[in-house]
């Protein structure tokens, strides 16, 4: 016999229903004359001959009428000689009025608290708030979810923990800027900056992606294990681009790493520093030189000034670049500064068809410094930086 008649807690006056298999694994025909259940309670019957090598299924329909254990062991009557003809089956009856009971494991509560008696149908409403220092992880039980609040129907009694766990969001709480590019090139669609991504206290997040001359502003939160996703639409035409995330600890402060794939191409080298308040110690002119790969690039130099303004109450220290190409295009853009003085570069250019892109060090030391190491091209000499080139026009 095979199948699991489990059937759990039935409300009186419901029903519930689940499969038994009567298998015939000898090599003669298998008269069954009947099946016996433990009493009250269960319909499903069957009597006839079963071919060698065939089964039978029996839909047994569990019926309560009063709350009671009705668990016990199925009896397949038969003319076998051999082979296992009974069953564990598990069934409880439950009265109209259910129970909640309530749970919670780690800092925090729960409302409502106390176990309660509620009408078969009712809808509760549980939510879960954490104490201080701690966060709401997930609720298990009767039910898992990470749902908050958490809403069902009470079509049994439940039993439901509330998990709350330290809060692991607290060393990363700040605003992120970082940059990512496609790992088979660099084209304006495929490479972009990841700006002004706030994460609070909560796991919550907001900011904005900027992408082949569009800026798209997104929000959700991260989960406990530091991850997040987020599919964010470009537009009808353009489709969508998928955005994964991960608040990794690093020093000399946390960044958030990731992915950034769309339709036929993947960055894996998304990284965004954390903002800090380190105060831009000088201005800085950048030299722009000519990509000599690309003959559709403006021939001569460009250039760019590069100063700071100091952090506020609620607005980190921040680094301004004004400049113009050797052709006249001009680009600005103003970017928090991280911990250690690091600048991401990100500007559209020609309606979308360049893109000046790339990492600055603005420190005391002489010169800049380049970053990461998996962004090739980016070249770097006393106060000069060369753009790291696209397929398209002028790059960076």
């Amino acid at each position: 016999m095979g199948g699991t008649l489990d059937f759990g807690v039935v409300t009186n006056g419901y029903s519930a229903s689940k499969t038994l298999t009567i298998s015939n694994t000898g090599n003669t025909n298998l008269n069954v004359t009947s099946i016996s259940y433990p009493p009250n309670g269960f319909v499903g019957n069957f009597s006839g001959f079963i071919a060698p090598g065939s089964s039978e299924q029996v839909t047994v329909i569990f019926s309560p009428a009063i709350a009671t254990n009705y668990s016990g062991v199925v009896t397949v009557n038969s003319d076998a000689t051999s082979g296992a003809n009974t069953l564990l089956l598990t069934a409880f009856g439950a009265n109209t009025t259910l129970l909640l009971t309530i749970i919670t494991n780690g800092a925090g509560t729960v409302t409502p608290n106390e176990a309660k008696l509620f009408k078969l149908g009712a809808k509760v409403s549980l939510k879960a708030v954490a104490d201080i220092g701690y966060v709401f992880a997930d609720w298990t039980g009767s039910t898992n979810s990470t749902n908050n609040p958490l809403n069902f129907v009470m079509d049994k009694s439940y039993i439901v923990q509330a998990n709350f766990i330290t809060n692991p969001f607290l060393p990363f709480v700040g605003t992120y800027n970082g940059l990512f590019t496609a790992s088979n090139g660099v084209t304006e669609e495929e490479a972009g900056m990841l700006k002004g991504l706030t994460l609070t206290s909560q796991g919550a997040y907001s900011g904005s992606l900027l992408i082949n001359g569009s800026t798209k502003s997104f929000s959700g939160s991260f989960d406990t294990a530091l991850q997040a996703s987020k599919s964010i639409s470009l537009g009808r035409q353009e489709g969508s681009v998928e955005l994964e995330m991960a608040l990794t600890s690093n020093d000399p402060a946390p960044q958030v790493t990731g992915t950034v794939s769309g339709s036929g191409w993947v960055a894996t080298n998304l990284v965004a520093d954390r903002a800090a308040n380190p105060q831009i110690s000088a201005a800085y002119t950048m030299l722009i030189t000519p990509d000599t790969n690309d003959p559709s690039s403006p021939s001569g130099n460009g250039y760019a000034l590069i100063t700071g303004s100091a952090a506020k109450a609620k607005t980190p220290a921040t680094a301004k670049i004004t400049g113009a190409l050797a052709d006249g295009t001009t680009f600005s853009q103003s970017v928090s500064v991280s911990l250690d003085s690091y600048v991401p570069i990100y500007a559209n250019l020609y309606s979308s068809k360049g893109l000046l892109l790339g990492w600055m060090n603005l420190s005391k030391r002489n010169g800049m410094a380049r970053r990461p190491s998996d962004w090739p091209g980016l070249t770097v000499i006393a106060n000069r930086i060369t753009p790291l080139p696209t397929s398209n026009d002028e790059g960076g």
